[in-house]
């Protein structure tokens, strides 16, 4: 695979368009036609935003794509600075059970690597505090079960969509009843879902891994 250059990102505004920006600089080097560049863009600026808001923006990540002809990888690899401060905060707000910010797929994946990172040694103390709240199921219904804990979670948009495809339908008295429609809704509704073939978030202590998979178009 062809990688573009690897752009130091904090979620400084600048620095968010000068990924974006190499962005267009790679889909030149790979002769994308507008129509693909858009589309890697527009995944790009999903990617990006997800770190956004975990710790008021306090974090340092390398984005960066690789790819050639049709098969391409969106990465962003970074650390969240997560100070006690800044952890007792985030507890008290789930205590309290304001969540309402976990809406759609991208704030749940912001909502489940905040929880993640809040501390990663006392799980038990992050569940109680979050008392099984959307974050924690949606966490676990895409978590890779292949990979040992002590090595890091990795959660996968495929192995949701896995997970709700089991729950969609039970059979019911007068014929098939539909159940968990909701989180499908929020699935069709989502950019990142309905433009990427499958995101993968691993997270282990402070790090963070992003990757987006993208098999763009075969042109006419």
């Amino acid at each position: 695979m062809v990688e573009s250059k690897k752009i130091f990102v904090n979620g400084e505004d600048f620095r968010i368009e000068g990924a974006l920006h190499e962005v267009e600089n790679f889909a030149e080097t790979q002769k994308l036609s507008e129509s693909d560049e858009g589309m890697l863009r527009l995944l790009s600026e999903e990617v990006l935003g997800l770190m956004s808001g975990i710790t008021n923006d306090e974090y340092q990540a390398l984005f960066w794509l690789a790819g050639n002809g049709r098969e391409y990888e969106l990465h962003l690899m970074g650390k969240t600075e997560m100070t006690a401060q800044r952890r007792d905060e985030l507890l008290a707000s789930a205590r309290n059970g304001r969540n309402a910010a976990a809406v759609g797929i991208i704030g749940k994946i912001r909502e489940m690597i905040t929880i993640s990172v809040l501390n990663w040694n006392d799980a038990v103390r992050i569940q109680n505090a979050y008392g099984g709240t959307e974050g924690m199921s949606f966490y676990a219904a895409g978590l890779d079960a292949s990979m040992p804990g002590a090595t890091g979670l990795t959660w996968t948009l495929s192995n949701y969509r896995d997970s709700l495809g089991g729950q969609m339908e039970e059979m019911g008295p007068d014929g098939v009843v539909q159940i968990g429609r909701e989180p499908w809704d929020e699935l069709e509704r989502s950019v990142i879902a309905n433009l990427a073939d499958d995101v993968e978030v691993s997270i282990k202590d402070d790090h963070v891994e992003i990757i987006v998979y993208k098999t763009l178009e075969k042109g006419v």
